[in-house]
This record gives C-alpha cells, structure tokens and sequence, in this order.
C-alpha cells in the first residue's frame, strides 16, 4: 500500500533509456470508483502537465517507471466531480453522516498497482497527528464523497479515542 505524498515529488524515468521524464506533482483521483486513475507529470522545463494512465507507469520506491515514455499534449480537465487531482482532496473536512467532524484529508492509502484505494487518512491538526498519529479510515466506511466534504460512517466519532 502506498500514499499519495509518497509519490508526488518522484522522478519520472524511462527505464530503457534512463532519461527522467519529469516529476510527478499530482495524483488524478476518481471518488466515485474509488480509485487512483492517472498521474500529472511536470516534464523538465514544460509549463504544461502530462497525464500518465496509472496502468502505464510502474510506481518503484524512488521513482515512476514510464516504458512509454509521456503521451504528447495538454493535460485533461480534472475538476468534474468524477475526476479531481489528490491536491484538490487533502484538507476537505471529514465528519460521521450525524455531523460530527473528525478531521480532515490528509491523504489517500491505495494498492499502486491497480490503484484501488483501500483507506483514507484523516489529521485532526499538527498536535493531534504529533501525540496519536492520524487515523486511517477502510475505504468501504467512506459513505458520500462530495467537493466539500467527506461523510463517513458514525462509528467513527470517537476514532482518536481507540
């Protein structure tokens, strides 16, 4: 399992030639399939991103691996609420569907290779997540994900308490 912060930041490298592509600088989220779809990569000196398949890459330890190197022009919309980018998600407030807030988004937990999210990580602030660490919410808790808020299910109300 990996995070979103883990990858954001890699070199992006194309394994038969050795030449670095760029950097990874986001992560395109689809909420509604649960699911990490595509990479956003800034190429070396390019003002535009390039959108990568996440089936097109190979997510290793210290970097991305694009054997088909990165498709030629404009990086796609991504605010429909079907598509968004990671950056656009961390920070959105969480709270139990009876409105109880607990946090907010501190980042996304998924499997790298087919990209499934399995859990959400929400912070309740630096010295929560410094004296109990932040909680990670199972994915299948994630009730209703809308642009300004995430419900999830009321159990959690007491989640820095267990």
């Amino acid at each position: 399992m990996r995070k979103g912060r883990e990858i954001v930041h890699l070199p992006v490298v194309n394994p038969a030639t050795g030449e670095t592509l760029g950097q990874a600088v986001d992560l395109v989220v689809d909420p509604g399939q649960g699911k990490i779809t595509a990479l956003l990569i800034q190429p070396p000196g390019g003002t535009e991103k390039a959108r990568l398949p996440l089936g097109e890459v190979e997510l290793t330890g210290d970097m991305v691996r694009a054997p088909g190197g990165l498709p030629p022009g404009k990086e796609p919309e991504t605010d429909s609420p079907a598509q968004v980018c990671i950056s656009q998600l961390t920070g959105l407030p969480v709270v139990t569907r009876s409105g109880k807030k607990l946090g907010q988004i501190g980042d996304l937990v998924f499997n790298s290779q087919a990209g499934e999210i399995t859990g959400l990580e929400v912070s309740d602030g630096l010295v929560q997540d410094l004296l109990t660490g932040r909680v990670e919410l199972p994915w299948p808790d994630v009730l209703s994900w809308e642009m300004e808020t995430v419900i999830v299910a009321d159990h959690w109300h007491d989640a820095w308490r267990r």
